[in-house]
């Protein structure tokens, strides 16, 4: 521009032409609210599976089971439910009053290939975060131990 020009932002020029965005109208003179239909609020549901015996089968995340909660009362085998991308959970496993209970794992990619080691003290929690991006394998991270 190449001359002075004055005026007051606050009541800026309509539009000639309105444009949409998202699929709202928009012309310059309001604001507008953008729904997207892709992204959804996260909501976490507890599950508490209770004990484990020495076998214990993860709720699918896709039924609302997000977070479970299991006292490890034995030596426990996991099961996860069928990895699919998209899916995500996590899982709390604590140590009963006598504690030194173990875990063997299903098929998890861990970070560097290694398979966090439990804390066995009695009556402690460990956090686990699993999530499927691929579609194919669950991705295992240690959301802290010995809480």
């Amino acid at each position: 521009m190449n001359q002075s020009t004055t005026g007051n932002a606050a009541t800026a020029t309509q539009l000639a032409t309105a444009r949409n965005i998202n699929g709202v109208a928009f012309n310059g003179t309001a604001d507008i609210t953008v729904a997207d239909s892709t992204k959804q609020p996260r909501v976490e549901t507890v599950n508490t599976v209770g004990t484990s015996g020495s076998a214990q089968t993860i709720p699918d995340p896709a039924t609302g089971a997000t977070m479970s909660h299991i006292t490890l009362t034995a030596n426990c085998t996991l099961t996860f439910p069928t990895a699919a991308a998209g899916k995500s959970f996590t899982l709390a496993l604590a140590q009963d009053a006598t504690g030194s209970r173990t875990v063997t794992w299903p098929t998890i990619k861990w970070p560097g290939g290694t398979t966090p080691t439990l804390t066995t003290t009695a009556s402690k929690v460990d956090r686990f975060t699993f999530v499927c991006d691929d579609g194919t394998n669950w991705i295992g991270f240690t959301a802290g131990l010995n809480f």
